[in-house]
């Protein structure tokens, strides 16, 4: 009998980059249908991982300080352990690099696009040429013999029903915290505010607002306080990842900042408005998926609310493309 490849896939951050990585995810297990499949990931997100059915084990990196000798050795010597046949390192960090570093002399197969060294390097790009970071992790599994992506993965089959019991029947999903450390990246709270009211006096959908952190739970309820005529729901620091993406699947469409929530909801297939500034170019980082549109200023204060209202009545609910936005609708290349 033709035994089992062991396969390694090592990504966990960040969460947005993570999500992006779905359906090369899936292109691995496709390649791989036959073979055993490991992630090596953090723990809050171990329990999506085996959620998907790409993966047959999840391994839990403890992503320990640089000093944690213990903590290092534990993985690499049970990397060196399982003696991979081929490792997929979408990570591409200094911490994933330094695993390739310390298996020593007998290194599995590594695809990488840090590792110049190893057996599957990735293309090189100028910075001019950097493609968006999902064509540049696909252009990378394509040098290690991976040729086709899905345009989406359909993530029906791990809907948490339990916490969509405590939303209205029909609601939006509202980003407008995340990145505590970039104003810039924020839309105003009373401009979310109005946005809300506009919803819930024109369509009758109640607004879920969506954050990680305490900063996020601020953010939140001050929306919620400009929201005179309006009752959002505060679901910051409520959710886990399975949560969340059960929020998403069943919102009537999402809008937000450049944050990791807004990118979650893009990549499950809810129709999604997203707001970027000039320190996050729509073209690098945004999904590829055409249920996404973008309204793209170098300074999101230059963002109008009567533009935003535009692609919600044009975008998410009439299908169209006349507004004033981009539609992310190039999809996944595939070869």
């Amino acid at each position: 009998l033709k035994m089992k490849k062991k396969i390694l896939v090592i990504s966990h951050s960040p969460l947005k980059l993570f999500f992006h990585n779905l359906t090369s995810f899936a292109a691995i297990r496709e390649k791989h249908k036959n073979d055993a499949i490991c992630i090596l990931t953090k723990d809050s997100l171990a329990k999506f991982c085996y959620a998907t059915g790409f993966f047959d084990k999840v391994w839990i990196d403890p992503l320990t300080d640089w000093i944690d000798v213990n903590g290092w050795y534990g993985i690499v010597k049970k990397l060196r352990k399982t003696n991979f046949d081929m490792v997929y390192d979408l990570q591409n960090d200094k911490r994933s690099e330094w695993y390739f570093r310390l298996m020593g002399f007998k290194k599995p197969n590594w695809n990488s696009s840090v590792i110049n060294w190893c057996s599957h390097p990735s293309l090189k790009y100028s910075e001019e040429q950097a493609p968006n970071y999902q064509n540049f992790i696909q252009d990378q599994l394509r040098v290690a013999g991976i040729k086709k992506f899905p345009s989406s993965v359909s993530l029906e089959k791990i809907k948490k029903d339990d916490v969509l019991k405590n939303l209205p029947e029909k609601y939006i999903m509202v980003c407008g915290a995340g990145n505590p450390e970039k104003l810039a990246h924020k839309w105003g709270t009373m401009n979310y505010a109005n946005i809300i009211e506009f919803c819930e006096n024109t369509f009758g959908y109640k607004a879920v607002l969506i954050g990680h952190d305490a900063s996020d739970d601020w953010i939140n309820e001050t929306i919620k306080k400009d929201s005179v005529n309006a009752k959002p729901i505060n679901f910051s620091r409520k959710t886990n990842i399975l949560e969340l993406v059960s929020i998403a699947q069943n919102a009537q469409f999402c809008i937000g900042n450049e944050t990791a929530p807004t990118h979650i909801a893009a990549l499950t297939g809810c129709k999604t408005i997203m707001l970027c500034s000039r320190f996050s170019p729509a073209d690098s980082i945004a999904p590829q998926v055409k249920n996404l549109a973008v309204i793209e200023e170098p300074f999101l204060e230059n963002v109008t609310e009567e533009r935003v209202i535009d692609a919600i009545t044009s975008f998410c609910l009439n299908n169209t493309d006349k507004s004033q936005f981009k539609i992310m609708n190039e999809g996944v290349q595939s070869s």
